[in-house]
């Protein structure tokens, strides 16, 4: 019987939605945005540390399957200049612990649309799980969780955010 109620095993890990408990809001992770920021462009270390780190994370790569899922995957990677979509992904994900990309579709197209991470909010149940994303520019929107591609970086424990790889070194 619990098999049929997926939520009957599950723990509230916020019961009340309270996510000042969460790590990543505890350790200033998100509050940091901007320092992780200026740590980039101000250091030439961490920048090319990060740089060389994502033009390594993000290697050649080649597309297999029945020949026009093939065309079709190659088609869709020039369109969205998908090697250097995904080395910007990496590159903003080890910066600030979290890159977004948005699946936005009109028909048979994809395309991806680039979301600042500074502009997304996690939105998440008393379960922990994401159930939306909140992206302000300008106005409020929220993102349905299956439109949005979420990258993060060294994630603590139950956290919706990723950890950015320069939080240790952001102050001194």
């Amino acid at each position: 019987k619990q098999a049929q109620n997926y939520n009957s095993g599950k723990v509230e890990v916020f019961p009340f939605g309270n996510l000042s408990q969460n790590l990543a809001f505890t350790a200033g992770v998100l509050a940091n945005y901007e320092e992780y920021e200026t740590l980039y462009y101000t250091s030439v270390d961490v920048s090319t540390a990060i740089d060389l780190l994502a033009q390594y994370a993000v290697t050649e790569f080649e597309f297999s399957g029945p020949p026009g899922d093939i065309k079709a995957a190659q088609e869709f990677a020039r369109k969205n200049n998908l090697r250097s979509r995904l080395t910007n992904l990496v590159r903003t994900m080890l910066i600030y612990g979290n890159a977004y990309d948005y699946i936005a579709s009109t028909g048979p197209d994809i395309t991806l649309q680039y979301l600042n991470p500074k502009k997304v909010t996690a939105i998440i149940d008393t379960y922990g799980d994401v159930t939306g994303y909140k992206y302000t520019a300008g106005s409020d929107k929220i993102l349905d969780p299956e439109q949005v591609m979420h990258f993060a970086y060294g994630r603590l424990g139950n956290s919706p955010y990723g950890y950015s790889i320069t939080h240790q070194v952001h102050d001194l």
